[in-house]
């Protein structure tokens, strides 16, 4: 598999679970990007050396992260919420005592945090994984 097509299928795996597991988990979806970006960063690592698993990880994460980010504003969760609001959460948590009001385009920069960091995590630890 080319070295793009690999980082593009991890992006869009955590673009997909990321979005599902906060559609069917309101209440988790921090978490949601988190194991998404995980999962995303371990199928791009395999079969890498650790560096280039987690810097692989690094790049899916912030692609996925920038193109979900865009994405959730427009996506309610189950309990009919936007999900850019909890899936920004911990930034929304940062400026809402400034601001008086959750930002949904909060998400954008909350998921490309979470998916460069932990997606090169899991990048890092899917090298390490045998196959």
């Amino acid at each position: 598999m080319g070295y793009w097509k690999k980082i593009l299928t991890a992006a869009i795996i955590y673009i997909i679970l990321g979005i599902l597991i906060g559609y069917l988990f309101a209440d988790f979806a921090v978490y949601a990007a988190m194991i998404a970006a995980l999962i995303a960063g371990i199928y791009v690592g395999r079969g890498t050396s650790p560096i280039k698993g987690a810097i692989n990880g690094f790049i899916a994460g912030l692609i996925g992260g920038i193109i979900a980010g865009f994405i959730t504003p427009y996506v309610p969760n189950i309990m009919g919420i936007q999900m850019a609001i909890p899936m920004g959460g911990w930034l929304n948590a940062l400026v809402v005592g400034a601001v008086t009001s959750a930002i949904p385009w909060l998400a954008v920069p909350s998921m490309a945090i979470v998916g460069f960091v932990f997606g090169a995590i899991g990048g890092f630890i899917g090298a390490k994984l045998k196959r």
